[in-house]
């Protein structure tokens, strides 16, 4: 006993020296602060952008400590010694506290309030929560602000993220011994996402460096670290007015000869993403450029070595050649062509903003929300944002906070204050952050965390560097005078260190919350894995049992969802175990215009003997969603009875002309299949598909003596030909008219006249291989047999 104490009280001697070691080690490690703050924050950067841009939840927990460990380094560099009082730190973490703030309401937004108290706050918001669970029969007691309480936990450990990194930024810009090194981390990520383009499309890659797979097939020339060509070319063009301010700069680090290389390669790789809002805004930013570097003359007196301006206009000119050099027919047909259907979303938007205008429905809850918003179909697509971030952050965040958001980014983002008007470094970085604003009025860039780390970076250098300490004698020495009471209170509130810590315990809570929840799946991959499951669940009670479990847990992390219900619906149609209608209720009630849900109510109400309104619904299906008309088609033709209950499937629009089709080639009535042809033809007069059926029934009568539709067999001939003749005129290149005609004088026993006919015809281009083989069996029959063989 007494050894182990001597033991234990010799170690406890030991200890100081122990002590002393690492103390050693932290010394070591000060003295590196800039280097480390420098390399964590270059790390961030890459890694954001790396993991698919930080699309998926899960990959926040990676880029989170990184950003929050620069944080961390930029409290050590330069930080105030105790007693200190300059304030300068409170200048410095002003912006990352004001994202902390709002990290912090996006958080609260997640919080579950009694129903009754949220219907106070929150009457719409209270409303979905409350009939969330409809469909079993149960009501909802608690519920939040937010309408995917998930998604706004993920935005909350974003904005921390966002947050960091602009104090890192601050910090590096206001300290270190060149200004410029955070946008040449920018500048060099920028370079690294557009290498790793290039190299995916070089070896036609279809995972993404080889590991990942998109959840959606993407082309090898759009595989890259951001996989939507909006956001790479958002990125990129970032990047290129970081490299245009490195080239501006006085105190340049970079040769400039390199810094013209690497935008160009930019240039080229931002031409080549086929992004049309990419490179529309890049030459807003060259014109922006040199509206404002006037400015900067005339107001200030800032003098340009305008010959410095030849470098980035070469490097410029240098992308855009390479951009033609390696453009394909693909690339030029993306960048020149007129969809603007994205840009459909914004109007149905607005309801939106105003139905939730005060508090939001909460920040990343979008996707969930807007299919009851929808104003017109989008069939196969997934809406996620409006494309337009004002929009956005007023939908999520409400009028108060979001519309008070923008305006302080308005005020934080004048020239004068980010130094834009008296630095070309600055100048350039300002430029980059209006372009990419400028974009996001029609993408969702900033949306994507990878783009956004970015972003925050170079806001972050910008309001370091206006910041920055002048280069004097005692420069280095803090001062320690004493600042107002007030200005006190603040830098004891919002210095650098609080900050720092208020990210990481905020962010650690959110990160804690999102694991413990299950919150790490969005709601397109818990829509995957619930499908996935309803895809192989058997015939069992207990498993059954468990798949009804998981589609209430869905529809209480995600209330306003459309999907959850209708795969509710689904699995009760399936398994007879529960009433669909419902679940197709709540599902039509998120999304209106679900074709799937239309589809479904139509096989319920089919079955219960409503044909009518069976019918009407699969209108509905086809109209909304065109990709159904061929399901809608065959269930048209098993129900329908006379030609009217067919026209009760079919909608206006073009789908209609197709279900039409389809529906007369199943049906055996002749009556609907005349009548459906005649109104395909009315709808559009270069089908096909009638004109075949109306020959092929003369032909068919002609061969039966004495068939009812070619009693007048002369009249019959003559529409047949009538119908080739239109084939000919609408398609001249075609050998189908002769094929009919062929098959008519077959039929009345001219088989000689039918075969050199084809011999003639079969040369057009369209429809030869049957064409030949028409020939065949009327060479066949007359015994040519020299012909037969060239024929075959």
């Amino acid at each position: 006993m007494d050894s182990q104490a001597h033991t234990a009280r010799g170690q406890r001697r030991r200890s100081p020296g122990q002590s002393s070691q690492r103390s050693d080690l932290w010394r070591a490690l000060e003295g590196r602060t800039t280097e480390l703050l420098a390399g964590f924050l270059a790390l961030t950067l890459v890694v954001a952008a790396a993991v698919v841009g930080t699309v998926h939840r899960s990959t926040l927990l990676a880029v989170a400590p990184l950003a929050l460990v620069a944080a961390w380094f930029a409290t050590r560099l330069d930080g105030r010694r105790a007693g200190t009082r300059d304030g300068r730190d409170v200048d410095l973490a002003v912006p990352s506290a004001i994202l902390l703030v709002l990290a912090g309401l996006t958080a609260l937004q997640a919080i579950p309030l009694p129903i009754g108290l949220l219907a106070v706050v929150a009457p719409r918001n209270a409303d979905i929560w409350g009939r969330a669970l409809a469909p079993f029969g149960e009501a909802v007691t608690w519920g939040s602000i937010s309408l995917d309480p998930g998604a706004s936990l993920a935005e909350a450990l974003k904005l921390c993220i966002y947050a960091a990194v602009m104090l890192a930024a601050a910090t590096l810009a206001a300290s270190s011994r060149t200004r410029a090194w955070p946008l040449i981390i920018v500048f060099g990520a920028a370079i690294l996402v557009a290498l790793t383009a290039a190299a995916h499309d070089l070896a036609g890659a279809t995972r993404l460096f080889g590991i990942y797979e998109p959840r959606t097939p993407v082309e090898p020339r759009h595989m890259a670290p951001f996989l939507n060509p909006n956001n790479l070319a958002g990125y990129l063009d970032l990047g290129v007015f970081c490299g245009v301010g490195l080239i501006l700069t006085h105190d340049r680090v970079l040769p400039a000869w390199a810094v013209g290389v690497g935008i160009a390669l930019l240039v080229g790789a931002s031409i080549r993403s086929a992004s049309r809002g990419g490179v529309a805004v890049l030459v807003v930013g060259l014109v922006l450029l040199g509206v404002l570097l006037l400015w900067a003359r005339r107001r200030h007196g800032v003098r340009r070595e305008w010959a410095k301006l030849l470098i980035p206009g070469a490097a410029l000119l240098a992308g855009l050649l390479l951009a033609v050099a390696g453009g394909t027919f693909g690339v030029w047909n993306e960048l020149f062509q007129d969809n603007v259907s994205k840009l459909r979303v914004l109007p149905s938007t607005l309801p939106l903003v105003s139905d939730f205008r005060w508090l939001g429905i909460g920040r990343g809850a979008f996707e969930s929300v807007f299919s009851a918003y929808q104003l017109a179909p989008a069939p196969n697509m997934v809406i996620t944002h409006p494309e337009n971030f004002v929009v956005h952050w007023l939908a999520e965040w409400g009028v108060l906070v979001g519309g008070g958001l923008l305006l302080a980014l308005t005020w934080m983002l004048r020239p004068a204050a980010l130094g834009a008007t008296r630095s070309g470094l600055a100048a350039g970085a300002w430029v980059g952050v209006i372009v990419l604003l400028v974009q996001n009025l029609a993408d969702l860039g900033i949306e994507i965390a990878g783009v956004t780390v970015a972003l925050a970076c170079v806001l972050g250098a910008l309001w370091g560097m206006r910041r920055r300490r002048p280069r004097t004698k005692g420069a280095g020495a803090r001062s320690s005078h004493k600042l107002p009471a007030a200005r006190a209170v603040a830098a004891s509130l919002m210095d650098k260190t609080a900050v720092t810590r208020g990210m990481i315990a905020l962010g650690g809570v959110v990160a804690v919350a999102m694991v413990a929840s299950g919150g790490l799946r969005d709601v397109r991959a818990d829509r995957a894995h619930l499908q996935a499951r309803f895809e192989r669940i058997g015939e069992g009670k207990d498993e059954r049992a468990q798949a009804w479990t998981l589609v209430g847990k869905a529809m209480l992390e995600h209330p306003a969802d459309y999907y959850f219900p209708l795969l509710g619906g689904a699995m009760a149609w399936r398994f007879q175990d529960r009433n669909p209608i419902p679940w197709i209720q709540r599902a039509l009630e998120r999304a209106p215009l679900s074709g799937r849900a239309h589809l479904l109510l139509a096989d319920v109400v089919a079955a219960r003997g409503a044909t009518a309104q069976a019918l009407f619904e699969l209108r509905l299906a086809a109209e909304y969603e065109p990709p159904l008309g061929g399901s809608t088609a065959s269930r048209a033709a098993r129900w329908s009875r006379s030609f009217d209950d067919v026209m009760r499937a079919v909608p206006e629009s073009a789908v209609g002309v197709s279900i039409l089709d389809t529906v007369a080639g199943k049906v055996k009535d002749a009556e609907i299949i005349r009548r459906a042809d005649e109104e395909i033809l009315r709808r559009d007069p270069t089908k096909i598909g009638p004109r075949q059926r109306v020959v092929f029934a003369r032909i068919q009568a002609l061969q039966r003596e004495g068939d009812g539709l070619c009693v007048d067999r002369a009249k019959c001939q003559r529409e047949v030909e009538e119908q080739c003749e239109a084939l000919q005129r609408l398609y001249p290149d075609s050998s189908l008219a002769a094929q009919l005609r062929a098959d008519l004088l077959t039929v009345m026993g001219k088989t000689g006249e039918a075969a050199a006919l084809l011999g003639t015809a079969c040369a057009l281009p369209r429809e030869r291989s049957g064409c030949l083989q028409r020939q065949v069996s009327a060479l066949a029959a007359i015994g040519k047999t020299a012909d037969l063989h060239a024929a075959l």
